[in-house]
């Protein structure tokens, strides 16, 4: 099964829904008016005491424009600071994903000691929208909100004579395996090179790929506790349960 849209993946939009109105981002022309209909009236202050301020001096005129520069300046941070603390998606400020990650027990120490803030607001928006079920769609909806588009889940059957049919999608193994569910990636693949730079010894691997330490931190604890979680990073190599040497292929769930 791939991710795709559909319910419940339009459930988990990348941008927060659009609520924006005329308060949200006003100019000072567009508050003038409203200011002026405020402003005090009389001689010293240059306006008419019967008119809506329309008829201030041109100077009273450019002061209550400033103030209405500031009013509308209030506006929008208030519209900001309303949106992303309604919507995980709209988070934009650190102080924002604090407070979230402080209601929802983030960050998760699986992100390691010192997460950016992408990775910080993936999983906050993640966990948010973590309020699904058992199935493959939600796991893969759940990783598309993290920002990942292009995974496959797999559940391996287990051949069984007088049922399977040689050659189809069933392999031969332990029945255990279909306690298993694989989630399939792009590696990202990384080699040691001598004399090229950027490699270190007991860091870099030879030769091999890089894990995601962002999805697995996702979808582990989110595993159900009877199952099995596989990662399949995809190289050049295939996945085969008979062969010995699959743990550089597979990273099994805690």
């Amino acid at each position: 099964m791939t991710a795709s849209s559909g319910w419940p993946c339009n459930a988990l939009p990348s941008t927060p829904p659009s609520v924006l109105d005329k308060q949200a981002d006003p100019s000072a022309d567009d508050l003038l008016p409203q200011v002026l209909a405020l402003t005090p009236r009389g001689a010293a202050w240059g306006s008419d005491i019967g008119s809506d301020g329309g008829r201030a001096s041109p100077v009273m005129r450019s002061f209550w424009k400033a103030i209405a520069a500031w009013v509308a300046g209030v506006n929008k941070v208030e519209f900001s600071l309303a949106s992303q603390a309604a919507f995980p998606s709209a988070v934009a400020d650190a102080f924002a994903l604090a407070d979230w990650e402080d209601e929802l027990g983030l960050p998760d120490p699986s992100l390691g000691s010192a997460p950016t803030f992408d990775n910080r607001k993936l999983s906050l928006r993640s966990k948010f929208g973590a309020a699904g079920n058992a199935s493959p769609s939600y796991f893969l909806c759940l990783a598309l909100a993290a920002g990942y588009e292009n995974l496959t889940i797999e559940e391996p059957k287990v051949f069984r004579f007088g049922e399977s049919s040689f050659g189809g999608d069933t392999g031969f193994g332990p029945p255990s395996i279909e306690a298993s569910w694989i989630v399939s990636l792009t590696a990202r693949t990384t080699a040691f090179r001598f004399g090229e730079g950027g490699g270190h010894f007991g860091v870099d691997p030879l030769h091999g790929f890089v894990r995601d330490p962002v999805l697995e931190a996702l979808l582990n604890p989110a595993a159900p506790p009877h199952t099995i979680l596989l990662f399949r990073y995809n190289t050049s190599a295939s996945l085969d349960f008979s062969d010995a040497d699959n743990s550089q292929y597979l990273a099994l769930g805690a």
